[in-house]
């Protein structure tokens, strides 16, 4: 799957604190997950595909929602995992009767959200504020109640260490039906005749998920408004409900609706170029995973993006994708790969 072997990292981190003295036979090649319920996009990537991963590595897995956690489906389990699960009384109780059995518990988490005081990082509407530092609150409890912690990077990684407490990046990951799905080479065939056969058009792709990114887009929103008059045959498809600044009114910009997961692929493999930009000197996005950079990938769509640690990790400067960090940086980056289809191919397969 492309990463260090998940199981001997969430083994490592699992074992880093000790526990009781087990009451019941233990599988330890068992691990159980609580996955968030209304959290589907996080459930996949840190739930859905670890479990199909490590099953094809011998392990077993259970699943089971956060409205549905109940220690006794998960009493076999050697280790269960939290994921982005907040505390409360009932998460406490089922707990600590999985500890009472010798069960260890992890909790997972791809945001910095377990940080109360840096909520306004968030730009959280004025009604948001307060429920959201509550939230952020029993996140916190829940990583620190925890026997270890699994993260999705690197920068998380290190806020959790700040806390004293034993942690590991478990990356996200390409699940195994996504790899069967789109990697196929008559998919890729026919993917790159519909881009060589098409008008002309280099289609720039923004996938925003989510309204929260308004930040995001304006780190390069000058840039990509200057290079789409510029260059006539320049498109940009943005999906999701983020609202765009101002710069860009009156070009050629295409909404989508949000996708559901795979038709987001299909509608990906039609783009030249991928963006992902966000916002700089920020804490909660450089903790943002590279997901945006390998799904592109495994298509040949070659990724403009922000040098956060975890985007330089995964981007070759020059080779793999482009990194920007100013809007003359975007601008020439945006400029070079419209203007040139060798130079997106070579991006793309490399």
């Amino acid at each position: 799957y492309g990463h260090a072997d998940t199981a001997v990292a969430l083994a490592e981190a699992a074992a880093a604190r000790p526990v009781g003295a087990l009451r019941r036979e233990k599988d330890p090649d068992h691990v159980g997950w609580v996955a968030s319920v209304g959290d589907p996009f996080t459930t996949r990537y840190r739930v859905s595909n670890l479990a199909v991963a490590l099953g094809d590595r011998g392990c077993r897995g259970t699943v089971v929602p956060s409205d549905g956690f109940d220690a006794a489906r998960l009493e076999d389990c050697g280790t269960v995992v939290l994921c982005r699960v907040a505390w409360d009384d009932s998460v406490a109780a089922e707990v600590a009767r999985l500890r009472e059995s010798g069960t260890r518990i992890v909790f997972d988490v791809d945001d910095l959200v377990f940080d109360p005081s840096r909520v306004g990082l968030t730009s959280p509407g004025p009604n948001q504020v307060a429920p959201r530092r509550h939230l952020f609150g029993r996140y916190r409890t829940s990583l620190l109640e925890a026997d270890a912690v699994t993260v999705s990077t690197a920068p998380l990684r290190d806020e959790v260490a700040a806390l004293g407490r034993p942690a590991a990046v478990v990356p996200n990951n390409l699940g195994r039906d996504v790899l069967e799905r789109w990697s196929d080479p008559t998919v890729a065939r026919a993917r790159r005749d519909a881009r060589d056969g098409s008008d002309g058009t280099v289609r720039i792709a923004y996938l925003s998920g989510t309204a929260t990114h308004v930040q995001d887009v304006r780190e390069m929103a000058r840039a990509l408004a200057g290079v789409l008059r510029a260059r006539p045959e320049a498109e940009l498809h943005v999906v999701g409900p983020v609202e765009l600044p101002p710069e860009l009114d009156g070009l050629r910009v295409v909404r989508h609706p949000l996708q559901r997961y795979h038709d987001l692929f299909g509608l990906l493999a039609t783009m030249d170029v991928n963006l992902a930009p966000l916002e700089l000197e920020n804490e909660f996005t450089a903790g943002k995973s590279e997901l945006k950079v390998f799904e592109a990938a495994l298509l040949g769509v070659p990724t403009i993006a922000s040098p956060t640690r975890p985007y330089a990790a995964a981007i070759d400067h020059g080779r793999t994708g482009l990194l920007a960090a100013t809007g003359e940086e975007w601008s020439a980056a945006l400029t070079e790969v419209v203007g040139d289809a060798g130079l997106r191919a070579g991006l793309g397969s490399a």
